[in-house]
Order: structure tokens, then sequence, then C-alpha cells
């Protein structure tokens, strides 16, 4: 097994493409398989929580982020495409070739290697596209309600390469339920707002009464060691994404260069950020991209603050693990237990046919709703679809 980033205790998932070499590894699995050919109907599926914020990962990067009860990013249900989700783009600036740190969303696989690894306390994907190395560790603060998306990247080549990293997250900042009746008005209410200083974006929703609670959404990306403050940003999906494309192909990504800075009351909203670095021949890069929310403007703006700092950001990986230990005693789970219950819920999030009854035996069921409680289902597991 690979080195793991932090010497834990908790199981982890292993998955691997091994396009290049045209082998497949004795130890891959089904998952593998829907990853890179298309053959699985359901991703593997990772959900990491500090019980306030929750996070759901597939094996190819797709996936949403939640607070209590009101979703941050957007994202449907779809097995065939797994295409929603908060990415990040990278761009070689000499020869026009993209990637992203993940499968998703420009779906390159030929001529890369790709690892996946979960545990209980984080997610990674690590991928190679010849000379460069990408590392992306994932996990959610037990402390403060963000998620921390770091990048390594190492080029080993002979020269210096310079690289465009985009990121891309559509918002919703409102129940899932809101949004799936009605996107287009939902997204009305929702205003943008850049902090060159800080490197990030922060929006919230225009409340429609005095007393309606106004969380601020943030989002920020920090590259270690360069001061230069280059960064640019977009809120306007329309501007990102051009008329009638998707993010397999933006707009944005293929034109490169500075973003348009667009921000406030946009029509369809999105968090984009766009720095430019060079890349040393062997001297690796980190970039933490950090999305999160805050009950105030003041406390997310203090949260920017705290996590620009590296030693605070870097404490978040041995804070997650120590709180995944805690969490599995308090259940009183093993470690083979939370295996299963993500294996479980990548079923409920993506519901295939192949885990139905046939027709004959659902035609003759006559019971309701309760009868599902004797085995421990509740309305709320089948209502989260």
């Amino acid at each position: 097994m690979p080195r793991c980033s932090r010497s834990c205790t908790v199981r982890r998932r292993h998955f691997e493409s091994h396009e290049r070499q045209g082998q497949k590894p004795a130890f891959a699995n089904e998952t593998q398989d829907f990853l890179w050919r298309g053959t699985h109907p359901a991703p593997d599926i990772q959900l990491l929580s500090n019980s306030h914020y929750h996070l759901m990962l597939t094996a190819g990067g797709g996936g949403y982020s939640r607070w209590n009860n009101i979703a941050l990013t957007r994202w449907r249900s779809d097995t065939t495409r797994d295409n929603w989700g908060a990415f990040c783009y990278i761009r070689d600036l000499q020869t026009g070739d993209v990637w992203s740190n993940t499968w998703q969303p420009t779906g390159n696989t030929s001529d890369h290697n790709e690892e996946i690894i979960f545990t209980d306390a984080s997610a990674e994907f690590r991928r190679t596209f010849g000379g460069l190395s990408v590392k992306t560790q994932i996990v959610i603060s037990p402390e403060d309600d963000i998620e921390l998306r770091r990048l390594t990247l190492i080029h080993r080549g002979r020269q210096p390469r310079s690289l465009e990293l985009t990121t891309y997250a559509e918002v919703v900042l409102a129940p899932d339920a809101s949004d799936l009746a009605h996107p287009a008005f939902s997204n009305l209410f929702i205003q943008t707002e850049l902090d060159p200083e800080r490197d990030a974006i922060l929006c919230h929703r225009r409340p429609r009464s005095p007393d309606e609670p106004g969380p601020c959404l943030f989002h920020m990306m920090v590259v270690h060691g360069d001061n230069r403050h280059n960064a640019s940003f977009e809120t306007d999906r329309a501007k990102f994404l051009g008329r009638g494309r998707n993010p397999v192909d933006a707009m944005a990504i293929e034109a490169g260069g500075a973003l348009s800075n667009t921000s406030g009351s946009v029509l369809d909203p999105i968090l984009a950020i766009r720095h430019t670095i060079i890349l040393q021949p062997g001297q690796p890069v980190t970039i933490d991209i950090i999305y999160g929310i805050g009950e105030t403007r003041q406390q997310s703006l203090a949260l920017l603050e705290k996590y620009r700092d590296y030693p605070i950001a870097d404490r978040i990986f041995e804070l997650a693990w120590s709180h995944s230990l805690v969490v599995l005693r308090q259940m009183n789970a093993s470690e083979d237990d939370a295996t299963l219950f993500n294996r479980l819920a990548s079923a409920v999030f993506y519901p295939v046919r192949e885990l139905r009854a046939e027709g004959q035996v659902i035609s003759r069921n006559r019971r309701g709703q309760s009868g599902l409680w004797g085995w421990a289902i509740s309305l709320w597991a089948i209502s989260i679809k």
C-alpha cells in the first residue's frame, strides 16, 4: 500500500488506474471500472463531516458541500456523468494542455497515472501527467466549518514550468429543495463580493425578511511562498463557461489569462479563482484551496485570516484524524463498519437498477413507509436523494 500522509490506523479504500501500462492491478475493484471504463453504475464515495459541515466526494472528484440543512454547492445524482462539485483546473501556459486535480471535470486518463485513497478522516487524489505530479488532500476541520483542499505540485523536468490554476464551484446557499424547485429564482438572491487582499470571494443571500439569518460563504486560494497577489476572480457562470458549454470545455479555461473579476448580483453565481504559478524543477509548491461558511460576514473574514497561515491550516490534518477516531469510538463502530457505511451510502446517493427487486416483487408490496422502520430505515434516509 502507498504511504499515507499521516500515520493513522484507520482503514483505507484504495483505487488505482494504470491505463498507460495497459494493465489492471490485482487489488482493483468494480469502482475503478466505473471510474475509468464506465462499466459500474455507481461510484464509490467518501463522507466527511464535523457534525455541521458535510462533504461528499466521489472517487472521480464530484460531490457536494453542505452546512446544516443548507446546500453550499450544486449537486445532482447523475450516475452517467458525476460532473457536479468543486473542481480545480491546471493549464500549462507553454503547451496549452489542460488537466484537473481529480478525474472530473476534464476526464482525461490516457498517459496518466491515477490513485485515490479514502480514509475515515480524509480523501486523497494523486495524479501524474508526464513530469508533473499533483497530490490533493481533502479534510474537514473539526474546529471550524471549513473544508481544506491542499494541492502539492512537483515538476520533475529540467526547465521551469508556468501553470494556471483555476477553481470552479456553483453556489447554492439554500436548502436543496429550493434549488431543485427553481434554481434560476433561487440564484437571484445571491450577492458576491471580491476580497483581493485575501485572494478570496465571499457571497451571501439577500434576506427576504428582517429575521432571516444571513450566513456568509467564502472561498480562498492561497499559494504558499508566493506574495505576488496575482489572483483573478469570476462569479458569473455564463462568463466562465460560455454559451452552450459545460465544465468539461469551459471557455475561460480555453482562453486563459486573467478572469473578468465580475461580482455583485449575477444571474448564475459561481466561485472561481485563478492563480498563475511557476514551478522550479524538483521544488514542491503547496496551494491551499479553502471553502467555508460563517454565520456572519465578520466571522467569515476572521476564518479567512486564520487559515491563510500555513501552520494553522496544516494542523487540520492532525485534528481530522483524531476526530475520526473519537467519532468511531462514540458510535461503537469498527473500521470495517465505517467502510461498509460508505459503500451503502453510495447506493443511497446513486440508486441503481441492479439493487432493485424484480417488477413482480415490487408490484406485490402492500406496505407503506412505516414498514421500513423494522429495518432501521427512516424517511430521512430515503428523502436525501
